[in-house]
């Protein structure tokens, strides 16, 4: 008797091939599990995780295929946008702001430590407070925009 043609060639690729997409994909959790692969008595090829599923007549044909377990998938981090370079001019200015705040608190601590009704006022108003608290802040901002000033103006300043 000759041997018929598959009835639906195109139905069995798509099949094999989604079992061929599958069965990787199945096994990635415990990949101890062997796949087999044989061909039946029209050539097709099978696979399959279950020796019990090859035709006793077959089984003695069946291959175990090495299965590489998927690579692992990497994403891609977001880039972090680098921070604007602040206009030189601008920078500039605000050096000169911080500049001219720190030379007025100065001038109120000079008032504060020569003048003694002066100092009862400003510590009355809770200025000396206020002063002990913005002056380092200043001080620091002013360093660090100098330190942008001279590195080419990236901003690492608030």
């Amino acid at each position: 008797m000759p041997a018929r043609p598959p009835r639906f060639p195109l139905a069995r690729a798509i099949a094999a091939a989604a079992l061929l997409l599958a069965v990787p994909l199945s096994l990635g959790a415990s990949s101890r599990t062997p796949l087999f692969r044989w061909k039946d008595g029209s050539g097709a090829v099978h696979y399959t995780t279950e020796v019990q599923q090859i035709p006793e007549a077959k089984r003695g044909q069946a291959e175990i295929v090495e299965v590489a377990p998927p690579a692992p998938v990497r994403l891609a981090q977001p880039a972090t946008p680098e921070p604007a370079p602040v206009p030189d001019s601008e920078l500039d200015a605000r050096i000169e702001a911080l500049e001219r705040a720190i030379a007025d608190d100065e001038a109120v601590l000079a008032d504060y430590l020569s003048d003694g009704d002066e100092a009862q006022r400003l510590r009355d108003a809770g200025e000396i407070d206020a002063i002990a608290q913005r002056l380092p802040q200043r001080q620091e901002e002013l360093r660090a925009l100098r330190a942008q000033r001279a590195g080419g103006g990236k901003a690492d300043a608030p």
